[in-house]
């Protein structure tokens, strides 16, 4: 992942993949924290719950706002969010780099 942008005024949150080809055997695993305070640097790894399994379509975002909004805490704008995902290819198990990123709710 490249980025993450969410607001909290527009009820958005989209990761920006960097994606290849669409591959229908392979899913993106999206784990994120609840909502923390700016200054916070470091998110630990029991501090991530699942958010979701989301097909490889080849397309270079990711909304997952009303999965993360179900699952976790609402979050107001200056609070810190802390992501990781990675592919999964669901035939054979095999996993990709986890890939972290973090940003602050506008």
């Amino acid at each position: 992942f490249r980025r993450v942008l969410f607001r909290s005024d527009s009820g958005s949150m989209v990761l920006d993949c960097q994606s290849s080809a669409g591959d229908s055997n392979t899913r993106y695993y999206v784990f994120a924290s609840i909502p923390q305070s700016a200054g916070t640097n470091y998110c630990s790894p029991s501090t991530y719950k699942f958010i979701g399994a989301y097909a490889n379509t080849g397309t270079d975002t990711l909304n997952i706002f009303s999965d993360y909004t179900n699952r976790l805490a609402p979050y107001t704008a200056g609070q810190k969010i802390f992501f990781k995902a990675y592919l999964v290819n669901i035939l054979t198990g095999q996993a990709a780099i986890v890939r972290k990123v973090d940003g602050i709710v506008a």
